[in-house]
């Protein structure tokens, strides 16, 4: 019976929490205030009675709630931060909302052009809390990686999160060519050609295997240019069956 008990308190909780006083609050007092419509994990763990996960659940309902009404009104989102935190730190290791925050921030940050720094350490945010909590997923050292890369186009830093992620477990194999882009861009082009020629031996299909071939060896004469002095050949001509 407790735990039922619980259950309704903290839905009770958090559907007080969704209700439009939020979106009224105003400066300066608007945290405080947020913080009594709002409960944060510290304060609604209790409520759950060990059902921590049922709690986050709960609290990720009202995230979705939240987002949805903004995004089809004014796409003004001042507490969605806030209510993304209390669920995570329910659930440490919730997943999916780490990516779907992390998604979200990224869409956010990039709606007025070019981020500015803190709108892209917030999109960081999510995914170097994942990368943390869930330190087996290879996910988001990628996503981070890919942040720095398309945001601010920074080698290193990218390399370092795909690289990361490119040793885990399911990750996928189109980091291997885009690291050995990266490797081609700062001009380490045995690296590069060793990435691509271990892709090449876990891509089947046929128009993308023929391809990576084809920078292969392109990859070998610029790489046997420069240690010989000699002229590049033309790449092979794809075979026709």
């Amino acid at each position: 019976m407790r735990p039922a008990v619980g259950v309704i308190a903290l839905s009770a909780t958090l559907a007080v929490a969704s209700a439009v006083k939020i979106d009224d609050l105003r400066p300066p007092d608007r945290v405080a205030d947020l913080r009594a419509f709002y409960p944060d994990a510290e304060r609604l763990r209790p409520l759950s009675f060990g059902y921590t996960e049922v709690a986050a659940d709960l609290a990720w309902l009202q995230v979705l709630i939240y987002y949805g009404r903004h995004i089809m009104g004014d796409q003004e989102f001042p507490w969605l931060d806030r209510m993304i935190e209390t669920a995570v730190d329910l659930d440490p290791r919730f997943a999916g909302a780490y990516r779907w925050a992390t998604s979200t921030a990224t869409w956010r940050s990039r709606t007025r052009g070019v981020p500015s720094d803190t709108a892209l350490w917030l999109a960081n945010h999510y995914a170097e809390l994942g990368m943390r909590r869930l330190p087996e997923l290879w996910e988001f050292p990628y996503l981070l990686g890919s942040s720095w890369y398309y945001d601010r186009d920074d080698l290193p830093r990218t390399r370092y999160y795909w690289e990361i992620a490119e040793k885990m477990p399911g990750a996928d194999p189109d980091l291997l060519q885009r690291l050995s882009d990266i490797n081609r861009r700062q001009d380490d082009l045995e690296k590069a050609l060793e990435r691509l020629v271990a892709l090449s031996q876990i891509i089947t299909v046929p128009d993308q295997l023929e391809m990576i071939r084809r920078r292969i060896f392109v990859l070998r004469r610029k790489i046997e240019k420069r240690r010989q002095g000699g002229s590049s050949e033309r790449p092979p001509a794809q075979e026709h069956r």
